[in-house]
């Protein structure tokens, strides 16, 4: 029997905009968040989602004991070999 998980990193699902916090403050979320993924942006909920369906098809039963990070590749953000591309291509 498979066994994965996912690990979605920052992803608007509307609950920001829902949490009585000031238009601002979201605003500054929004940003900080953008500027802290490679991406550009947070991920949108129909990202994760697609994740989801996919990990129990038919088509995904090679893999097990996984833990998929849909996070727009902010777990590489300080990852060593990521931070020397960057310093290599800084050169």
């Amino acid at each position: 029997m498979p066994v994965n998980a996912l690990a979605p990193g920052p992803t608007d699902t509307g609950a920001l905009d829902r949490s009585g916090l000031p238009t601002e403050t979201v605003a500054a979320i929004d940003r900080a968040e953008a500027v802290a993924n490679p991406l550009g942006r947070r991920g949108h909920r129909s990202e994760v989602a697609a994740w989801i369906l996919h990990l129990p098809d038919p088509a995904a039963t090679w893999i097990t004991g996984q833990v998929v990070d849909v996070d727009g590749g902010a777990g590489l953000v300080g990852h060593p070999s990521v931070a020397a591309g960057v310093a290599e291509g800084c050169q």
